[in-house]
C-alpha cells in the first residue's frame, strides 16, 4: 500500500484534471481536462497523469511505503469526495481503487478500464522521462527540441496571466526574445501585456496557446518552446505540454 500525504495528493488531482477558464469561440467557460486520471509509481514518487488530443499533464508527488500502482484508471471526482487530512494510503485489488485514512476509514470505489487517452499519456511519460534538458534547449521527442528556454518564477508569470484573463478572449501570447518573456492577451476591444525579464538570454520565439495551466504551477519555472510549437511549463514536481494555437 502507498501512502502520501492527502493535502498533495489533491493538489496533484486538480492539478492535472485542469480545472479553469478555457477559451472557447470567442469568450471562456468554466471547463477541465476530464476527470479520467492514470496513476501509477516508481520508485519513489506516485505519479498522476492527465492528457487530451492537445495537452499532457503530469504531476509527481513523495509517497512512502511504496507498493506497485501500474497505470491504474481512475475517476477523480469520486477520489476527491474521501480527500481527508493527514496522510491516507492507497491501494488496488480486484479493480476496487482503496483510499484509507486510518485503521477505521477506508472507501473503494470501481477503477475505470482505459483512459480515453492513454496511448498519449504513455507516450508523452516515456518522452519527457528522464533528463530531457540538453545544450539547444528541451528535447521533447526524438523529432523535436524546444530551442527558446525562458526560466523566471511561477509567481511572475502567474501573474502575468492571470492579468491577461481579464481581457477575456483565454488565448495567451508568448513572446520570447533574448532576455525578455512577454506575455499577452488580445480580444478587437481590449489588450493586456506583460513583461518579465529574464536572467539568461535565449532564442527567440513566438507563440499562442490556451488552458488555465498558470494556476497549478509553484516554485521555479521553466518554459520551453518554438515559434508555433508546443510549450512545455516544467517546474520541480509538474509537467505540462500544450500544443500551440496555430494563428491565423
Amino acid at each position: 500500500m502507498t501512502t502520501v500525504n492527502c493535502k498533495d495528493l489533491k493538489k496533484a488531482i486538480e492539478t492535472v484534471i485542469c480545472k479553469g477558464k478555457w477559451a472557447v469561440g470567442s469568450t471562456t467557460k468554466n471547463s477541465s481536462l476530464g476527470n479520467e486520471i492514470m496513476i501509477w509509481t516508481d520508485e519513489r514518487k506516485l505519479n498522476i497523469a492527465n492528457a487530451d488530443n492537445s495537452t499532457f499533464v503530469w504531476s509527481k508527488i513523495t509517497a512512502a511505503n511504496i507498493t506497485s500502482l501500474n497505470n491504474v484508471v481512475i475517476d477523480a471526482s469520486v477520489a476527491m469526495k474521501y480527500m481527508r487530512n493527514g496522510s491516507v494510503t492507497l491501494g488496488v485489488d480486484n479493480r476496487q481503487f482503496s483510499i484509507s485514512g486510518n485503521t477505521e476509514t477506508k472507501s473503494f470505489f470501481r477503477t475505470l478500464e482505459r483512459h480515453p487517452f492513454a496511448d498519449q499519456i504513455l507516450r508523452s511519460v516515456k518522452n519527457l522521462s528522464g533528463d530531457i534538458e540538453n545544450e539547444e534547449g528541451f528535447a521533447i521527442s526524438n523529432k523535436t527540441t524546444l530551442r527558446s528556454v525562458a526560466k523566471t518564477t511561477s509567481k511572475k508569470f502567474s501573474d502575468a496571466v492571470k492579468m491577461c484573463e481579464k481581457v477575456g478572449s483565454g488565448i495567451y501570447q508568448i513572446s520570447i526574445n533574448e532576455n525578455r518573456l512577454l506575455v499577452s492577451s488580445t480580444t478587437n476591444s481590449e489588450n493586456y501585456r506583460e513583461s518579465i525579464t529574464l536572467t539568461e538570454e535565449t532564442n527567440s520565439a513566438l507563440m499562442e496557446y490556451v488552458g488555465p495551466f498558470h494556476k497549478f504551477l509553484s516554485g521555479d519555472l521553466t518554459i520551453a518552446t518554438n515559434t508555433d510549437n508546443p510549450i512545455l511549463f516544467k517546474t520541480n514536481d509538474v509537467m505540462i505540454l500544450r500544443a500551440p494555437r496555430l494563428r491565423t
